[in-house]
This record gives C-alpha cells, structure tokens and sequence, in this order.
C-alpha cells in the first residue's frame, strides 16, 4: 500500500477549514448567546435578591409603623384614662364640698333660728337642707358613686370590732353587697377581695342596686349592716342638726 501525501495534505486543508468555519460560525455564536444567557440569568437573580431586599425593608418598617401606632395608642388610652380619673375625683370634691358648704349654711340658719325659739321651723329647714343636698348630689356622674367608697369599705372592714365581726360571720350566708350603681367588673372584683380578705373565706355575695343611696357601697346581713353611702352620711347629717335645734 502506498501513502499518497496529496491527498493527506488535502483532508489536512480540508480539516483545519471545517475547524475555522466551526469555529467562526457555530462556536463563537454559541457561546455568545451563552454568555449573554448567563448575564440575563446574573440580572434576574440580583433583580430577584433586590426585591426580596426591599420586601424585607417594606415589611421591617411596616412592623415598626404598627408597632409606634399601638405605643402611641397605648399612650393615648393611658393620658385618656389618667384625665378621666383626675375629672371624676375632682367633680366628686367639688359636689363633696358644695354639700359641706350648704349643709354648714343650713346648719346656721338652724342655730340661729333655735336660738329664736323656732325649733320646728329648724326641722323642716334641716330636713329640705338635706334633701336639697342629696339632690344636688344625685348629679354626680356615675363614676362619683363608687369611687373612693371601695376603700372605705376596706378600711371599714379592717376596723371592725370583734362583736361586729362574729355578727357578719353569723350572717355570712345572707351577706349581700348593695350598691348606688351596677358595678363594674374591676369594682366587683376590688370588693369581693376587701371581703374575702377581711374575712379570710372566697365569700362571693351578690350585689343589689339602690339609687337611693345617692352614692356608696354598703355591706348587710340578716341581722348586721355596715353603712358605707352618701345617704347614710347625710341622714347622720340631719339627726345630729335636727337633735342640735331641738335643744
């Protein structure tokens, strides 16, 4: 067999063409479009990383915005709160000592008027004294009808004397609470620990509602009562004057 160098150099030509024309025309395209395919894919992956960037952004200051609106809220409820109780206590002490001022002034006239000899006219000027200032009183709002008389149940209770408070035991099954107004749940509760504390039992007494008691919170049993109202102090009031102009 004999090795023919024309036509080896000719497959040789021929080759090394096919290469540049591969080369040329099909390599260097692909990889082109393959380089501008992974530029397109780096693009969409850092477009994506930023969304998720600014989404977590968007969400932490979205966060932080519900979190200043329920403080802020928060502040407003409590601000909102403190200046309901300061009105309520300061509407109840005016009322307090409108009732004091009339009643000293009532009172006054009942001395000068005794003095005259005009006792029974002194009665009935007592009598519309007190009724004019319980009047006056049953204006106060109904917040002004149980506060402060929880804790002067309390401190009622702390001073019971031993014979009252074997009374109360003795009665602990008719014990019932009797209030100038519904109570709260916050009220109902404050009262019924003054009573399970004073009395060292989970005792849990109903609570009756009377208006007449213009303002207040009294304790009663079958044969015991703890008076704890305005109308208690008011009747109080007018005995001790009606006494005074009957001397």
């Amino acid at each position: 067999m004999q090795f023919d160098w024309w036509t080896f150099t000719f497959q040789a030509v021929n080759l090394l063409v096919l290469m540049w024309l591969l080369g040329r025309f099909l390599f260097r395209p692909i990889a082109g479009i393959i380089a501008r395919r992974e530029a397109e894919t780096r693009q969409t992956l850092e477009a994506a990383a930023e969304s998720q960037r600014q989404a977590k952004a968007a969400q932490t200051a979205a966060d932080a915005e519900r979190a200043s609106i329920a403080a802020e809220r928060l502040s407003l409820i409590q601000t909102a709160r403190q200046e309901a109780d300061v009105q309520r206590k300061d509407i109840l002490d005016a009322a307090r000592e409108d009732a004091a001022r009339l009643t000293d002034t009532m009172a006054d006239a009942a001395r000068r008027r005794a003095a005259e000899g005009e006792q029974d006219r002194d009665r009935r000027i007592v009598s519309l004294a007190v009724t004019i200032t319980g009047r006056l009183l049953d204006n106060l709002p109904a917040d002004g009808r149980i506060a402060g008389y929880i804790d002067r149940l309390n401190t009622a209770l702390c001073n019971l004397t031993p014979a009252q408070h074997r009374a109360f035991d003795a009665d602990r099954d008719t014990l019932r609470l009797t209030a100038a107004r519904a109570l709260t749940p916050t009220e109902h509760e404050q009262a019924i620990a003054a009573l399970q504390a004073a009395f060292k039992t989970d005792l849990s007494p109903p609570v009756a509602v009377d208006p007449d008691l213009i303002a207040g919170l009294e304790l009663q049993g079958r044969h015991s009562i703890l008076h704890n109202s305005l109308r208690h102090d008011l009747d109080a009031i007018a005995a001790a004057l009606t006494s005074h102009a009957d001397d």
